[in-house]
């Protein structure tokens, strides 16, 4: 494993984490923008560097590495992190482990899919295959390719941004092995992530591509507790691959922001306008929205309240919902 770093090293430390089979170099092209406010260290994981001969064994494994680089050189703390698909579960990993500080995780639009042993074999031994000889000459599959040549401009530059992670047409990467791939894949799926992520000192940044669907949105929000959704109407890591200003943007934003939270102890009567306050954010951060409260996300995201029990109440939040469109209309 190596670390590369660039930038002014007296400036806020950011790691970048890529995603499934990309090199460190997938962050090249927003390493300018970011240093401006980060000193930036890109993570090239076991197996994957030119420089170097290894194999990735697991994700337990390389996290080990990763909190110790971090604690020698970086005094155990850094100001921010960002995982490109693969990368966010990483970057979720070494949050819930607590052997490090992170100020800000940021989550890329990871899927952070999970199975269990057989399926996740299963799946390994249908999609390695695949990536090796994709990753390994450089070249995308006919079927693949044809695809490609179907597609209309907007999908063409959208799928240009993706293959270009993989370093598609740039040589290949030889020295990748297929068990490192198939390692890679295997553990990521296997390697379980807590739900309700909550460390203090650490806010959870999470840049939501809706056209995902929303079921990955109530994913975030089963692994974090009150995490900052950044909603975009892109696909997975559309933001990244394609619209690198604005991606540089969000992750500069995301830095910045406070971490602290008002803690909320509330019974009653006010604990029910929590709770209402929480549907209402809730709501508005669907995708087919029936109300729009902006004030009531970002209010939700500055109290560090319990609002698992809010969150299970569908009663209450369509109760809330219906009086909210009713009144509206009065």
């Amino acid at each position: 494993m190596k670390f590369y770093e660039s930038g002014d090293n007296r400036k806020p430390v950011i790691f970048l984490f890529p995603g499934t089979c990309c090199l460190y170099s997938s962050f090249d092209h927003v390493l300018d923008g970011l240093h401006s406010y980060f000193y930036t260290v890109a993570v090239s994981y076991d197996g994957f560097d030119p420089n170097e001969k290894t194999e990735f064994y697991s994700m337990e494994d390389e996290c080990e590495k990763i909190e110790q680089e971090i604690r020698t050189k970086y005094g155990g703390r850094i100001k921010a992190a960002y995982g490109c698909s693969l990368g966010g579960s990483f970057v979720s990993l070494l949050i819930q482990r607590k052997r490090i500080h992170i100020d800000h995780g940021i989550i890329g639009s990871s899927d952070m899919d999970e199975a269990g042993s057989f399926m996740a074999k299963l799946q390994s031994s249908i999609i390695v295959p695949i990536m090796y000889k994709m990753v390994h000459t450089g070249k995308l599959p006919k079927f693949m390719q044809k695809k490609i040549n179907e597609a209309d401009e907007s999908r063409k530059k959208l799928i240009d941004g993706f293959v270009n992670m993989f370093g598609i047409d740039k040589g290949g990467s030889p020295w990748i092995t297929k068990q490192s791939i198939y390692n890679q894949f295997y553990s990521d799926l296997v390697t379980k992530v807590q739900h309700g992520i909550d460390v203090p000192g650490t806010t959870i940044h999470v840049f939501y591509a809706t056209k995902m669907g929303e079921k990955y949105e109530k994913r975030y929000c089963t692994y974090f507790k009150n995490p900052d959704i950044r909603r975009h109407n892109m696909q997975h890591e559309e933001l990244f691959c394609c619209h690198s200003a604005e991606w540089v943007k969000e992750v500069k934003s995301s830095g910045r922001r406070q971490t602290m939270k008002e803690k909320v102890n509330v019974t009653g009567v006010p604990e029910t306008m929590v709770q209402t306050l929480y549907a209402r954010a809730k709501e508005t951060r669907k995708k087919n929205a029936k109300i729009n409260d902006e004030i009531a996300v970002e209010l939700v995201k500055k109290l560090d309240y319990d609002f698992s029990k809010a969150d299970k109440d569908n009663a209450m939040t369509y109760g809330v919902i219906a009086r909210t469109i009713v009144l509206d209309r009065m």
